[in-house]
């Protein structure tokens, strides 16, 4: 509920854009991101493709995991 309260943005520059991210998103994906990452190169290590879903929530959670991924560790 908290992260659906933040609303707050946090603003993030990567070489390719500049974009505005809801705080509570940020703080619900950023502690775990780190795992996030171990297991997505495990997977993708192994020639396993992935999906990120979600609900709700969990899928704004999953799409900034998804461009984390992308952005940030290509």
């Amino acid at each position: 509920m908290i992260a659906d309260i933040n609303i707050d943005p946090v603003y993030k520059n990567y070489p390719e854009r500049y974009v505005a991210i809801k705080d509570g998103l940020w703080d619900a994906v950023h502690p775990v991101y780190g795992g996030i990452l171990k297991s997505v190169r495990a997977k993708t290590d192994a020639g396993k493709r992935l999906w990120l879903t979600g609900h709700s929530l969990g899928g704004g959670c999953a799409a900034l995991a998804a461009f984390r991924l992308h952005y940030e560790d290509r």
